[in-house]
């Protein structure tokens, strides 16, 4: 097969794949044909967590040149450290209003 055909195959199955898994209908032409479409449907089916939408990614991403927007690695570490856990009685608390806990109103 081509080039273009094993790109078509996947695109397709990419489509059926997304509408599956994430309910989610895409454009074929335009993730054909617009670069930038292809980019973000991409990375929105690599954020699942579907295998075979991770498999097709991968595979068109190699075929349409399209290398990856983000890193997992990147994604999952944190961007500052957490704030250390201080003596809750030395820090004032918030007042507790329970009017509305348990009632409409």
């Amino acid at each position: 097969m081509s080039k273009e055909n094993d790109k078509f195959v996947l695109q397709t199955r990419l489509f059926v794949i997304m509408r599956r898994a994430l309910t989610r209908v895409i454009d074929l032409e335009y993730l054909r044909t617009d670069r930038k479409y292809a980019e973000i449907i991409l990375q929105l089916a690599e954020d699942s967590d579907d295998e075979d939408l991770l498999d097709v990614v991968a595979k068109l991403r190699l075929l349409m040149g399209i290398p990856g927007l983000k890193p997992a690695a990147a994604v999952t570490a944190p961007l500052t450290t957490p704030p250390a856990v201080s003596d809750s009685s030395s820090s004032p608390q918030p007042p507790t209003d329970n009017k509305y806990i348990g009632s409409l109103r």
